[in-house]
């Protein structure tokens, strides 16, 4: 048991600062999360696939650039 990760609903300390980014700043996109954390675009894919699949985000194509999400 992780005292920690159950202070944070049982979410680990990344993805909590994930998340208290992404309230921030409600249309950033993977790559700029990857960049503030210092982590690589593939890592934050993993953690978001997480996060998303526990209904924490969502992520939605840009309209402007079909590449790129938020």
């Amino acid at each position: 048991f992780d005292e920690q990760s159950a202070a944070l609903g049982g979410l680990r300390r990344v993805e909590f600062t994930i998340l208290t980014l992404v309230q921030g700043n409600p249309d950033v996109t993977a790559r700029q999360l990857a960049r503030a954390l210092a982590v690589t675009p593939p890592n934050i894919a993993v953690w978001l696939d997480r996060l998303e699949q526990q209904g924490w985000v969502q992520r939605t194509r840009s309209e402007a650039d079909a590449r790129v999400q938020h």
